[in-house]
């Protein structure tokens, strides 16, 4: 004889309040918190950009700046594409807290133009580094596109009512 059990509807209950609590417990385990929205970008510019490239990393929602600051520079010493000269002047040039950071580059080999910018928010941020590469593009000016942009957790957190830039 099998003998079937039924939880009821309190039964039920129990299991729905189980379930939503291990996932608000694994959304907090996924989301940063507060204390772990460090982040930091480093650069990698020798003295003849055109002829030598550029070289960048940017991290964010680490829970330290020297955690930040070491990922960065490692993400810019290991740049996919970018030459030895640029990968070796890699330098942390910022960490960033409650801010956001942005790269612009002229895309194509040989041409100057490059530019970075921490900002409060990211479309100034990536308004600012696109104009440093404006001012360093020469007559390519025109060609500058964002590389990359990032903002920190506690940034999106306290923007959190939709567009974060």
């Amino acid at each position: 004889m099998r003998e079937r059990r039924s939880m009821g509807q309190a039964g039920g209950a129990v299991l729905v309040a189980a379930a939503l609590l291990t996932s608000v417990s694994a959304a907090a385990a996924v989301w940063p918190s507060a204390a772990s929205a460090e982040g930091a970008i480093a650069v990698g510019q020798p003295a003849d950009v055109a002829t030598q490239g550029f070289a960048y990393g940017m991290v964010g929602d680490l829970s330290t700046t020297d955690q930040a600051s070491s990922r960065a520079l490692k993400s810019c010493q290991t740049a996919k594409g970018a030459s030895d000269s640029a990968k070796a002047a890699c330098k942390v040039i910022q960490t960033l807290h409650e801010q956001c950071a942005a790269v612009a580059i002229d895309p194509a080999k040989g041409t100057p133009g490059v530019g970075w910018a921490v900002a409060d928010v990211k479309k100034a941020a990536e308004t600012q580094a696109l104009q440093k590469c404006h001012d360093t593009a020469g007559d390519r000016a025109s060609y500058c596109k964002i590389a990359g942009s990032i903002c920190d957790a506690n940034m999106y957190r306290q923007n959190s009512g939709g567009d974060h830039s």
